[in-house]
């Protein structure tokens, strides 16, 4: 959801269109426990795998729902299928980066998850090709495919992705609406100290 907040801004509409995928138009809940069950918010999607737009990005996010996703063959193959389209950006948040690399979208490639779930990440890609797991970054960009740490760290990533995208100055416009500091270095992760990786 933060990233999302960032490509929403009003500042983006005249260089961005967003779509949200997925495999049906029937509004998709945002599981967290933060949330009581009684108001568990939810996105409706815009198109589904097979009836969007053309894309140039493609934004994964991550959660515990991915641990049941990657056994998701529709959601799989959809993914599996931006691994021949080198043109098109695919960023992933959090967990996001086990659909990605179960998809195949990881292989040959530097790449980094969420610090508190690494291990277990770690444990679920054993079985995946020759990824090359990065313990300290906020963000990874390794060719066309960009992971992110948790949902800070996506947001992070989010807004380095922009400055490449729209420029600083307006980059730092879409920070500054909604009083957000970026971390513009993608190797500053305290967190892979704070749970034990460096």
């Amino acid at each position: 959801m933060g990233p999302l907040q960032l490509l929403n801004s009003n500042h983006l509409q005249s260089h961005l269109t967003l779509h949200l995928l997925a495999q049906t138009l029937s509004p998709v809940p945002f599981h967290s426990k933060t949330f009581p069950a009684t108001i568990q918010p939810s996105l409706t999607p815009t198109h589904t795998f097979s009836s969007h737009p053309p894309l140039n990005v493609l934004l994964v996010p991550g959660g515990m729902g991915t641990r049941t996703e990657v056994h998701n063959k529709t959601l799989m193959s959809f993914l599996s299928s931006f691994s021949t389209t080198p043109n098109i950006q695919i960023l992933s948040v959090c967990t996001g980066s086990l659909l990605l690399a179960h998809a195949g979208l990881l292989q040959n490639r530097r790449a980094t998850t969420n610090k508190l779930r690494f291990s277990e990440i770690m444990d679920l890609t054993k079985d995946c090709e020759n990824i090359t797991w990065v313990k300290q970054a906020r963000w990874v960009k390794d060719g066309n495919v960009v992971t992110a740490s948790g949902v800070a760290a996506g947001m992070d990533m989010t807004m380095g992705m922009l400055k490449e995208w729209v420029g600083e100055e307006l980059a730092f416009k879409v920070a500054q609406d909604i009083e957000f500091e970026p971390q513009w270095d993608s190797e500053r992760d305290p967190f892979a100290a704070i749970h034990g990786l460096a």
